[in-house]
């Protein structure tokens, strides 16, 4: 899986699959930033709701941006 954090950093909600899930991807769903989808017909309605409420759009990107934030964090303070 590429890394999904990549997309989180820009404040992008992210999609991806419901199998094999990292353990970025499951910092993404339990803090609402990241939508995992497990068939065609999830995938469609929540790019459709994405794409039609920007509300939505930005309150998810913004919980990614978030989890991308803490773990740079965490990853600056083990390096010191």
């Amino acid at each position: 899986m590429h890394n999904v954090l990549e997309p989180a950093g820009y404040g992008i909600p992210v999609l991806f699959g419901n199998d094999k899930i990292s353990e970025e991807g499951q910092h993404l769903l339990q803090n609402g930033g990241g939508i995992a989808v497990s068939e065609t017909k999830d995938l469609y309605r929540n790019l459709v709701t994405l794409l039609k409420k920007p509300e939505a759009r930005m309150n998810i990107g913004n919980k990614s941006l978030s989890v991308f934030d803490s773990k740079n964090e965490a990853s600056k303070r083990s390096q010191n």
